[in-house]
């Protein structure tokens, strides 16, 4: 134990307990940092922006609320199976399988206060205060019977390459085979074959604005709150849709 502040230059750790305030000089972290048990504030003093990194299976467990950061921009990494399952102020980024949210809590608290990144098939069940952007396969909340639990995205966000939204989203940009099976609450662009609902699942989506809807965006019987605008091509597709299927 020690009972006045401490610093933990580069590689140093505290495993004990700090009754003051704890400065850690470090810019990187792997994992879970070695921060121990501080009493008073957690300080890092790096001149550059900190990056946490998570591999694996690791989750993030840590409430950053009261941290200070000498140097803004502090960012999270998550790559592998790894998650986040508390609250993150600042910007993070998730890869291959990883997710925001361990749904096996029962508080469902992951939250992160910043923009958010998702890349390959991760996706985020918890709630996001910021831009959010989503490529490749990755989705804001899961499509599936199991009714897990999920929150959004209070911010805008963009769906890029086959990317989802099942949940709650701002405005809202959809791209490239992208789809809404969710809530856009307020306006949303349809480009590049993106769709509000889903063709050949049968799945709705909602657009609580209005909608616009380029090149072979379409429409599948999904709502929307306020007007609809299609380009001359999107309007000859989903009059060829509904030719078709119905």
């Amino acid at each position: 134990t020690v009972s006045q502040n401490a610093t933990f230059n580069e590689y140093s750790a505290n495993s004990g307990t700090v009754i003051g305030d704890a400065t850690f000089t470090r810019s990187t972290f792997i994992n879970s940092p070695p921060i121990g048990n501080i009493i008073g504030s957690i300080i890092f003093s790096s001149q550059t922006p900190v990056i946490f990194t998570l591999y694996e299976d690791n989750i993030w467990n840590f409430d950053t609320t009261n941290w200070v950061f000498s140097t803004t921009g502090q960012s999270w990494n998550f790559y592998g199976t790894s998650s986040n399952s508390n609250i993150i102020i600042g910007n993070a980024n998730f890869y291959d399988t990883s997710y925001n949210s361990n749904y096996d809590n029962i508080t469902y608290n992951a939250l992160i206060s910043g923009n958010t990144s998702f890349y390959n098939y991760s996706y985020n069940l918890g709630k996001v205060i910021g831009f959010s952007i989503f490529n490749n396969y990755s989705s804001n909340g899961i499509n599936s019977i199991s009714n897990i639990p999920s929150f959004g995205i209070d911010g805008d966000a963009i769906f890029n390459n086959y990317s989802w939204n099942f949940n709650n989203v701002g405005n809202a940009i959809f791209n490239n085979f992208s789809y809404n099976a969710g809530q856009v609450n307020n306006n949303a662009t349809f480009n590049n074959s993106s769709s509000n609902g889903k063709i050949y699942e049968q799945l709705g989506g909602i657009v609580t604005g209005s909608a616009t809807f380029n090149n072979t965006a379409y429409n599948w019987n999904s709502y929307v709150g306020g007007v609809s605008y299609f380009s001359i091509e999107a309007a000859e597709f989903n009059l060829y849709l509904s030719s078709y299927y119905n």
